[in-house]
């Protein structure tokens, strides 16, 4: 079931953690039932709105927004009352729905096929049961973790205020975490490994770039201390929000692993490198 964010909401949603550009959740959500999907989910282009349907209005809350939630890899928000749109002009079949800033015109915030075609005869009622519009995501490496991932769909579909950190921790492994779940990396724990911190602004996460796929990146370089004893093999990096423990907010593996002993050179992120990306669901 293909489905997407808009670019433009991933961007500013990116904005807002990974650079503290405040993002403000609107207030009402319109909801638009197409008879055409989108061919690209990120920016609606082809999707087609059902003539003579009206988009309906709901409170941005979680009520009609549940929490979302992650399962394997993907992570998906839901609707969580029935929508109903009113009779049916025509005989009509629905494909897909689509999220709007406004009853009509307005932004396009994204959309999706629906669970299973829905064919509804002329003077019938149209209904959107409770689940059956499936927002979604992934949360693979290189993608937000499910941790932040839920958040952000939280924010921005639920109006689940979400602040950001003043501060992003890089962080290097030696086993990989799952980015899914925030669990199971493994961080040195000799050398005089610390996690590196830096100032959550524009100046170090400048805005999101991209013309369908919103990407992030950090600009200026996380260079690790040397190590003052053998390490082991990095295999992933990874951004935390805190200086311990805390909450992993994105990984991915490394191009090249590499050896961190007191032999090797410091452990870097050259700038640019670290890229972070909102991607469709096919």
């Amino acid at each position: 079931m293909p489905s997407a964010i808009a670019r433009t909401l991933s961007g500013s949603l990116l904005d807002h953690v990974f650079g503290n550009t405040a993002y403000t959740p609107l207030g009402t959500i319109h909801v638009a039932v197409l008879t055409t999907s989108a061919s690209d989910w990120t920016v609606g282009t082809g999707a087609v709105q059902a003539a003579g349907v009206a988009r309906v209005a709901l409170v941005n809350d979680l009520t009609n927004f549940p929490a979302a939630v992650t399962a394997g890899t993907l992570t998906s928000k839901n609707n969580g009352i029935a929508i109903a749109f009113g009779n049916a002009p025509a005989n009509l079949t629905l494909v897909g729905f689509a999220l709007y800033s406004a009853a009509s015109g307005g932004a396009w915030l994204g959309g999706g096929t629906l669970n299973a075609p829905l064919a509804v005869s002329s003077g019938s009622p149209i209904r959107f049961d409770a689940g059956s519009m499936t927002i979604r995501g992934s949360s693979g490496a290189g993608e937000p973790s499910g941790f932040l991932f839920r958040r952000l769909l939280d924010l921005a579909f639920g109006s689940v205020s979400y602040s950001a950190p003043a501060n992003i921790f890089g962080a290097y492994f030696t086993t990989a975490p799952s980015n899914a779940t925030g669990t199971g990396g493994i961080e040195p724990s000799a050398g005089a490994y610390a996690r590196v911190s830096r100032a959550n602004n524009t100046t170090n996460f400048p805005n999101a770039t991209g013309s369908t796929v919103a990407t992030k990146t950090c600009a200026t370089d996380i260079a690790f201390p040397d190590p003052t004893a053998p390490q082991g093999t990095v295999v992933a990096g990874g951004l935390i929000d805190a200086a311990s423990a805390g909450n992993l907010l994105w990984s991915g593996a490394l191009v090249t692993n590499r050896v961190a002993s007191t032999t090797t050179t410091e452990v870097k992120f050259t700038a640019n490198t670290i890229a972070l990306n909102i991607t469709p669901v096919a």
